[in-house]
């Protein structure tokens, strides 16, 4: 067998290996985070928050529990007024786009003393 023809072996056998099935994992249906003290949203209200004046942004509500931020003609967004933690904290989002057609969403938050911002594209 020449060098050619083991190389191209050695591709196969990494490629088949790569597409064989994943191992099945519990997927939970329901995830119900306890709402400890230290939660940013309490579910109803935009108490602590403040409407961040991006130009001709679109309005915010809450809606069913849900921050509803609706398209403007620029960008759409809110601020946390309050102290937030610079170390050991968790973030978590859940989202969803109903309109628009530019990035998804960004997030801000405090590592340490510098900012980290993660972006979610279209």
């Amino acid at each position: 067998m020449n060098r050619v023809t083991g190389i191209f072996i050695l591709i196969l056998m990494v490629a088949g290996y790569s597409c064989r099935p994943k191992e099945k994992r519990a997927v939970k249906d329901d995830v119900n985070f306890p709402r400890e003290e230290g939660w940013l949203y309490d579910g109803k209200s935009l108490n602590g928050w403040e409407i961040t004046n991006f130009g001709p942004q679109g309005p915010v509500s809450v809606s069913d529990g849900n921050i509803v931020l609706s398209m403007g003609d620029g960008c759409t967004g809110i601020t946390w007024k309050e102290e937030f933690p610079a170390d050991n904290y968790e973030v978590s989002l859940e989202a969803m786009r109903v309109d628009g057609n530019d990035f998804f969403c960004g997030m801000t938050f405090p590592v340490g003393k510098d900012p980290c911002t993660l972006i979610v594209g279209g």
